[in-house]
């Protein structure tokens, strides 16, 4: 018995040293790979919804939720929809640029970029919405469409970006800056879920919406571009809490709704092969959301989660999600240790999912061409 109350303790030494060591080694590389990027863009000009935006919604009074529900460790509280950084967090970090001031914060300062992204937008417009008694979720009941962020960004060049600029200068800033385009339809997926809307017309309707905001990057000088396709949201607990038992896939996700996504993703695809024809010397890439989602969702233990579809953040049932009783509501229930989850609140993403994501856009080759291309397009080689 002695023998083995000796080895127990030492066995267990060594392996937490395994693990810590595996740890340290899987961050060290990731950071190794990031600082390869440093200096490559001055400036970064983000596009999107809640999985991106950075204070938009929360500087125009657009959430129902509390900034005490979404206590960011990054941030101000309530200024993303997560427990800590997204991936356009992480995706600074890895260039080197400073974290993004939301376009409609109090920040004048705007020497790394810009966040145009809004929380709670949508293709559909808010009368649609108002018709349809969609259900808010923790938005206002009436979205702002993604047009808004087209014109926001018009003003901001006109004001801020190139005003009082030369052409040349101009053109030189334009090339400097990344623009990254966030996913841009989730809203509209979720707020439908359960309802009458079409979800192939749905699909068409919200990519005919990205392609406006694309054409203006572009027409504005835009030379590198990455845009995210969405992600699998038929396998979001908000989508599963909802679904009829003979809508759900193998996974046990919402089918209908993840086929009209990937519906989404194809239409998106194609219309940016056509962008590429038509503006031959910019870098368009695709960052392939579906698939670096799925990848984690079907070895969760690989990336260390423990619960792929349960909820951080909620109240009640197998995924910890109420559309009624959503996170922060009376008679929800915070998780202990949120990097366990993928999910952090039935609709967004932990913290921790989205530096997964974001090592998988920039390192893995879940970009189409990849990022390590668009940076040797940067360079010139």
């Amino acid at each position: 018995m002695k023998s083995h109350c000796f080895l127990l303790p030492q066995t267990a030494f060594f392996l937490s040293l395994f693990v810590s060591l595996a740890l340290s080694h899987k961050y060290h590389e990731s950071s190794a790979l990031h600082s390869q990027l440093k200096g490559y863009f001055s400036k970064v000009y983000a596009f999107g919804d809640s999985y991106t935006d950075t204070g938009n919604a929360r500087s125009l009074g657009g959430l129902i939720a509390k900034s005490k529900n979404y206590p960011s460790k990054f941030g101000e509280p309530g200024s993303r929809l997560s427990d800590g950084r997204l991936v356009i967090d992480y995706l600074c970090e890895a260039l080197s640029t400073p974290p993004l001031p939301p376009y409609k914060g109090a920040s004048l300062k705007y020497s790394g970029g810009a966040n145009f992204a809004l929380a709670g937008s949508t293709a559909l417009s808010g009368d649609y919405f108002l018709k349809g008694k969609l259900h808010p979720l923790i938005w206002r009941r009436t979205p702002i469409s993604f047009q808004t962020q087209a014109d926001w960004f018009r003003n901001f060049q006109q004001l801020k970006g190139c005003n009082r600029k030369n052409e040349t200068k101009c053109i030189a800033e334009m090339e400097s800056t990344l623009f990254w385009i966030g996913a841009m339809g989730v809203n509209d997926y979720t707020r439908t879920i359960g309802s009458s809307v079409p979800l192939h017309w749905l699909a068409e309707r919200s990519v005919t919406h990205v392609y406006g905001l694309f054409k203006v990057l572009l027409e504005s000088g835009a030379k590198y571009i990455t845009i995210e396709g969405l992600p699998p949201v038929g396998c979001l607990p908000i989508a599963m809490a909802q679904s009829r038992n003979q809508n759900l896939d193998k996974m046990g996700c919402d089918a209908n709704v993840n086929k009209a996504v990937t519906f989404h993703n194809q239409i998106l695809q194609r219309w940016l092969e056509k962008f590429r024809e038509m503006y031959p010397n910019s870098s368009i890439l695709y960052a392939d959301y579906w698939n670096a989602y799925l990848t984690i969702l079907m070895n969760p233990k690989k990336y260390w989660f423990k619960e792929p579809f349960k909820a951080c953040c909620g109240a009640g049932g197998k995924f910890n999600f109420n559309v009624r009783s959503i996170c922060g509501s009376p008679g929800s229930s915070t998780c202990n240790n949120s990097s366990n989850h993928i999910s952090w609140d039935g609709i967004h993403l932990t913290e921790a999912m989205n530096r997964h994501l974001v090592d998988m856009f920039l390192n893995q080759g879940f970009c189409q061409p990849s990022f390590q291309e668009l940076i040797k397009s940067k360079s010139g080689i």
